[in-house]
């Protein structure tokens, strides 16, 4: 979801997607000239590599337990986004099935100034994803929560999942100031890029 989320913003499909939690490294994007992809190594080592070699390095797929001992991936890329001074970090997911995933993704939390959360709408917020967003709110002044995939419900259940979510954040992060942003990121990725009708509700 947090990829696909990130390819919808910049409208077209450069990080790899996939339904299993995939990202296992982070990938730090910002703006370039050019297509630019690299390696960066916890040794130091920058290795050039191309975007079709990036699951090998970012993937749990493609590099289980960080084997290779990657810090993170870097991209350049030429997009009208990323030109305005944004750039963006897709970190794993917090909660998965791989504990050093959760790790790397609190890592990060230190050197962000604003985030974006992704809820799937098929899985409630766990309590480790809500431990998680405690720790955010300490060091990011601005969270937006995004409620994903929206096109695999009906409109009365994205209003009841969306409830539900608010509900959520109020009771266990306390505060009132919540405001949730319903999309499918994949259709949303389809309409930037021709493919589809992009859903934005």
């Amino acid at each position: 979801g947090k990829s696909t989320f990130i390819n919808a913003l910049l409208g077209t499909q450069l990080l790899p997607t996939a339904i299993v939690p995939l990202t296992a490294i982070p990938t730090v994007l910002r703006y370039g000239e050019n297509l630019g992809v690299y390696a960066i190594h916890r040794n130091g080592v920058i290795e050039e590599i191309s975007l079709e070699q990036m699951p090998d390095f970012v993937t749990e797929k493609g590099n289980p337990k960080n084997i290779k001992g990657v810090r993170e991936v870097q991209i350049s890329y030429p997009s009208e986004f990323l030109k305005q001074g944004i750039i963006l970090v897709d970190t794993p997911g917090v909660g998965s099935v791989y504990q050093h995933n959760t790790e790397t993704a609190y890592a990060y939390l230190p050197n962000s100034d604003a985030a974006a959360f992704i809820i799937s709408i098929d899985a409630p917020l766990s309590k480790i994803e809500l431990e998680y967003l405690k720790e955010v709110s300490k060091y990011v002044n601005k969270l937006f929560y995004i409620l994903n995939k929206v096109d695999i419900a009906t409109a009365e259940d994205v209003t009841e999942a969306g409830a539900f979510a608010l509900e959520t954040l109020k009771s266990q992060l306390g505060g009132e100031d919540y405001e949730l942003f319903p999309l499918s990121a994949r259709q949303a990725l389809q309409g930037r890029t021709g493919v589809g009708k992009a859903i934005l509700l």
